[in-house]
């Protein structure tokens, strides 16, 4: 049932919430993820029959627009958060794993699909957006190009070997993620500053030096990138 994916909407208005009111309920979007999530999933177990075939996307299709939004939302608020904060505290933390958590799914993912739709289009425009907000700007570029061509072969390192750990996955797939997509840009020639990955690269850095204006700046900072490590780790813990 189509209904059952807005459940999916419940963890980021939690987090939307919690960055808005502060203190204790910045914990809403952990709690929710990592301890109440594990155990509807017991509860709700496997569905008993396949799926049955789509008869159409739209719905799907709309609720992805709904999430990268919502991201939008969601950051947003939390910038508002963290610069109030004068100091890195727990609360800040809490925050920033809250929305870590969070943009694993409504930033990376929805990317993900979005980053499948025709160049310069707005689920394009969109999914680039959502990946900037989460430092991995690099990711349409290797996920098309070189995961779905080498998905699973010693080429594609977005896939775990067999027996892979988590953690040994984690060290080898980011870089290696990263240092795929510069190559797949150079093989056409956009080598150097004109490569979009060292470019997207050079547009992080200088929107974290930017957030120094604020007048908490360094807690934005601190938690955004906090934040962005938790997504993308999420995110290549799924895979």
């Amino acid at each position: 049932k189509r209904q059952v994916h807005l459940f999916g909407l419940i963890s980021p208005f939690l987090v939307i919430t919690g960055n808005i009111l502060g203190g204790i309920y910045t914990a809403m979007g952990v709690l929710f993820i990592w301890a109440i999530c594990p155990f509807l999933d017991i509860i709700f177990g496997k569905s008993p029959q396949p799926r049955p075939p789509r008869q159409s996307g739209l719905p799907f299709e709309i609720l992805l627009w709904v999430h990268g939004l919502l991201h939008l939302v969601i950051i947003s608020t939390f910038f508002y958060f963290a610069n109030q904060q004068n100091e890195i505290n727990l609360w800040l933390v809490t925050a920033s794993l809250s929305t870590g958590l969070v943009s694993g799914a409504s930033a990376i993912v929805t990317a993900h699909e979005l980053g499948h739709k025709k160049p310069k289009s707005m689920g394009w425009f969109l999914a680039r957006i959502l990946l900037l907000s989460v430092h991995y700007t690099h990711f349409t570029t290797e996920h098309n190009h070189n995961h779905h061509k080498w998905v699973a072969t010693k080429k594609d390192s977005a896939s775990a070997k067999v027996d892979e750990g988590v953690w040994s996955f984690w060290i080898r797939t980011i870089p290696g993620q990263f240092i795929s997509s510069v190559n797949i840009h150079n093989s056409k020639g956009r080598t150097g500053l004109s490569n979009p990955s060292y470019q997207g690269l050079l547009l992080q850095i200088i929107l974290i030096l930017s957030l120094f204006i604020l007048p908490n700046g360094l807690s934005v900072i601190f938690g955004w990138i906090i934040a962005s490590v938790i997504a993308i780790l999420t995110l290549e813990y799924v895979n």
